[in-house]
């Protein structure tokens, strides 16, 4: 197999790793309410249990990072998604809603490691221009995902059942592993078992934090994650219960809100150049305190529509937009020595904002937009405060 087809296939595989936390978390959304009365459970523990899957995905990220370090990438990964496996299956075969949301913690705790030793082997495989273009698709092939599997996942809810979701991503389980298993090799020829020294570990994540701009940019990472997840929780069940959307309508609703993301990336992109990370980043979070100004006030003073409420989450979303890849940019550029311990305690930073977010969510009222616009409204404020850092 000559050299590129070689590549073609390493990236494919690395996308379908690295992808697999994407789809896990986005194709069950739009059969919530489905998954409610089929499990003969409230709305709130439904809810709940996508807060369990990102509690599962944050904790573990740091740990198979510092292994993956000592003791190489490949066997980790076969880890990774074995315990991924396993909890879709049970996902899949759940009887009653805490099995279910043993399954969700079980699928976070493998496909964490399956994102996190992804990136690691394309890190260790390429490096300068062509990593730089290799990173450039993976974000592409994000977007897309971050557009389209909630289209699928309504699709599957309108014409099949809730279960099928669970079986797309046991078939995208299994495909990952067998592609990997034939043609990814272990990438990192520089193990080092003092990595796993716990004064390394807690020296290293000390310098983090006692970085002022560093923890600036992580504040803003978490409380970006914090209002995507605000939205992910609630819009299901306020959508299609109260607002009487359909699960294929909720799914196109879900992937106009990729597309959000995109606008404020692609602007991002042009602009950074001229304004600069900082003052994107503060752009950013005007975006997000006008979407909650807005949200709240239509919350208060209008009938609700869900063409009142996307719009307003929508902003917020090209918001995200131009805070993520600055703020992931000011966090990482002064670590260029402890890039992949920077990359996962900012990872983590990250799922943790959604973890807590949607717990918070899960447990108010689901028939009214004002717990999302205080949680959006929220992350623009004290969004401001930690810019003040960078």
């Amino acid at each position: 197999m000559n050299k590129t087809k070689t590549s073609n296939y390493f990236f494919i595989v690395a996308v379908l790793l690295s992808s697999l936390g994407q789809v896990a978390s986005d194709i069950y959304l739009p059969s919530m309410p489905y998954i409610a009365h089929d499990l003969h459970s409230s709305f709130t523990l439904v809810q709940f249990s996508l807060a369990v899957f990102m509690l599962g995905f944050c904790l573990p990220r740091i740990v198979y990072g510092v292994l993956s370090d000592a003791f190489g990438r490949r066997n980790l990964t076969f880890v990774g998604l074995s315990i991924a496996f396993l909890g879709t299956f049970i996902c899949f075969s759940a009887i009653n809603m805490p099995l279910l949301i043993v399954g969700r913690f079980l699928q976070g705790f493998g496909m964490a490691g399956c994102v996190t030793l992804a990136g690691a082997m394309v890190r260790d495989t390429y490096d300068g221009a062509v990593l730089a273009k290799f990173n450039s698709y993976f974000a592409i092939a994000n977007v897309l995902l971050m557009s389209i599997t909630p289209v699928i996942g309504g699709f599957i809810q309108q014409y099949l059942f809730w279960r099928a979701s669970f079986v797309l991503i046991l078939a995208w389980s299994f495909i990952a592993l067998f592609l990997f298993k034939t043609n990814v090799q272990e990438t990192n020829f520089h193990k080092d078992i003092t990595h796993v020294r716990w004064s390394s570990i807690f020296n290293n994540i000390k310098t983090l934090f006692l970085k002022k701009t560093y923890l600036g940019a992580v504040g803003c990472i978490f409380l970006s994650y914090a209002g995507i997840l605000a939205w992910l929780t609630l819009g299901p069940i306020l959508l299609q219960h109260h607002l009487h959307i359909t699960t294929v309508q909720y799914g196109f609703l879900c992937g106009f809100g990729g597309l959000s993301y995109v606008i404020g990336g692609f602007f991002s992109s042009k602009m950074v150049g001229q304004l600069g990370s900082r003052r994107l980043i503060f752009i950013g979070l005007l975006f997000y305190i006008t979407a909650g100004i807005v949200l709240l006030l239509v919350g208060a003073f209008l009938h609700l529509t869900w063409i009142l409420l996307v719009i307003p989450v929508y902003l917020y979303l090209i918001g995200t937009g131009m805070v993520f890849p600055n703020a992931y940019t000011c966090a990482l550029l002064p670590f260029a020595r402890m890039a992949g311990m920077a990359v996962a305690v900012t990872g983590t930073v990250q799922i943790l904002g959604g973890f807590v977010a949607s717990s918070v969510i899960a447990f108010l009222p689901h028939n009214a937009s004002w717990p999302m616009a205080i949680v959006i409204l929220l992350s623009g404020i004290f969004g401001l405060a930690f810019f003040r850092m960078l």
